[in-house]
């Protein structure tokens, strides 16, 4: 008797599902390089995907990975630099987004230490919300 083994090499869908969190920091990512090629368009795009990324993450939370004040009001400023085809602006404005997105996620380390469990509502998502702002940070990075 002869056994085949059934099983595919690997699973195609694998590679291509990715969480909220990966998302989100993917399309991230894509802005500053379109940025930083000069392509205000296809930074208009990353940015469009970035925010229904952020929308969909603030639902599933119930509001836990809200954007900060610091965050929003970045994120306002870059919408703004993009929609008027201001290039050096969109960039400072995409500075600014980093930078407080990143001091979101050490807030979010420090509550998680203080209080196990970390940002609650977020740990729906499968991590802590250290782990899952850290996550964001080295996909930043």
């Amino acid at each position: 008797m002869q056994i085949h083994n059934l099983a595919p090499a690997s699973n195609p869908y694998q590679s291509t599902v990715q969480s909220p969190w990966q998302q989100r920091a993917q399309d991230f990512k894509a802005i500053g390089a379109s940025l930083q090629a000069g392509d205000l368009s296809a930074a208009k795009l990353a940015f469009s995907a970035f925010q229904k990324d952020q929308q969909t993450l603030t639902q599933a939370t119930n509001g836990a990975a809200a954007p900060t004040p610091q965050v929003a009001t970045a994120m306002q400023a870059l919408q703004t630099a993009l929609g008027s085809a201001n290039l050096s602006g969109a960039q400072q404005a995409f500075a600014e987004m980093k930078q407080a997105m990143q001091g979101n996620s050490q807030i979010a380390q420090h509550q998680h230490n203080q209080h196990p469990g970390g940002l609650g509502a977020a740990s729906g998502s499968g991590l802590s919300g250290t782990q899952a702002a850290g996550s964001v940070l080295n996909m930043l990075a």
